[in-house]
């Protein structure tokens, strides 16, 4: 049990040190990140950190797009802090300028992989993804890959859009893949 709140403490530090990163890389693309409350537990089994209403949004005011999730959290296993599970809420939004669209996901599993305090790798898996009078997808796998050099590689499957017919988009609105 102490060893397991030893790797749960070290696991948190890793995890603030990846937040600074990740404003980090936002912001070097013109983006940045925003919660209302981040909770840290490293004696719960279930989750190390729960954020409230975390937002990632562009700095761009003419071109405004933000991602919002509602609960965000974060859990390692109890043995094995370098891989991190992340689970979306269920409620999550997404904008543009003054446009809002609701998002549900009937099944979705994120994983992200460290080494020695370092990004490695980032796994998402989702099935049923609505975009309420914007798009569906079928399913969407997707992997960002740290390589050896400082570059990363991004390998994504998307399958079965259908294009809301509220968008106005003049084309197929069907893409199997």
């Amino acid at each position: 049990i102490i060893f397991s709140f030893f790797c749960r403490n070290y696991a948190i530090g890793m995890l603030k040190e990846q937040f600074e990163g990740l404003e980090k890389n936002l912001q070097s693309i013109g983006y940045d990140f925003a919660y209302d409350k981040v909770s840290f537990y490293p004696f719960s089994p279930w989750q190390i950190m729960r954020v409230k209403n975390f937002k990632i949004y562009s700095l761009d005011e003419k071109d405004f797009w933000q991602w919002t999730v509602e609960d965000l959290n974060v859990n390692v296993g109890l043995w094995d802090i370098e891989t991190i599970d992340i689970f979306l809420g269920s409620k999550q939004t997404v904008q543009r300028n003054d446009k809002e669209w609701p998002i549900s996901i009937s099944k979705i599993k994120t994983r992200m992989r460290l080494k020695k305090s370092a990004f490695k790798e980032l796994f998402i898996k989702a099935k049923g993804i609505y975009v309420k009078n914007l798009m569906s997808v079928g399913s969407l796998s997707f992997q960002l890959k740290h390589q050896k050099t400082p570059y990363a590689t991004a390998k994504a499957d998307i399958k079965k859009i259908l294009i809301d017919d509220a968008t106005g988009w003049p084309m197929n609105k069907k893409i199997d893949h």
